[in-house]
């Protein structure tokens, strides 16, 4: 017969790390009868199976949460952009440029970054150039965004891009910089 006792005993043994066989056989030499036994290890299996489930989907549901929160954050500089006036620069002969590209930039990055993640869920590592994924937007300024992948394999990385619309007193970016790091993988 199962009795409560048994139950917390089998799943004291299981918590402290003794195996499934001994446990069994402990139980067997002090005259358990192997029904018994049975059923109170699977009942303490699927129990303990149902808890960590329950942890594993909140620990889902919280990491989906902060991504989508993080997403709104990037959405909110990326308007805030899109929304100042532009600015003008002077090119390397001296005439003025006029520049709102920097919400381009923002979105494009967002863009890159969901590339990467993508990357990583398929492969358990991000790539080690960004010339490994289909479709990379160019910089509007011209050349490429700069990636650094990080560890052999890759288990992070950064991604930068140079904002230059940052005098709006909406936004501060430290130093003139927009850095997205990797959500997956190695923090």
């Amino acid at each position: 017969m199962i009795t409560p006792e048994l139950l917390d005993y089998i799943k004291q043994q299981f918590i402290t790390g003794v195996s499934e066989r001994d446990v069994r056989n402990t139980l067997f030499e002090n005259s358990w009868m192997k029904e018994d036994v049975d059923e109170a290890i699977s009942y303490v299996k699927k129990i303990t199976t149902s808890k960590s489930s329950k942890k594993k989907k909140l620990l889902v549901l919280s990491g989906t949460f902060f991504v989508i929160f993080i997403a709104f954050i990037l959405l909110c500089i990326f308007f805030a952009l899109s929304q100042t006036k532009v600015t003008e620069t002077k090119n390397e002969t001296g005439f003025a440029v006029q520049r709102s590209d920097d919400g381009q930039r923002i979105a494009d990055l967002l863009k890159i970054q969901k590339e990467l993640e993508d990357y990583y869920t398929k492969n358990n590592k991000y790539p080690g150039s960004l010339n490994e994924l289909s479709d990379v937007p160019k910089n509007p300024s011209g050349g490429n965004y700069a990636y650094n992948p990080i560890g052999n394999p890759s288990t992070s990385y950064t991604l930068n891009a140079q904002i230059e619309g940052t005098a709006d007193s909406q936004i501060s970016i430290k130093g003139g910089f927009l850095t997205l790091k990797n959500q997956q993988g190695k923090k």
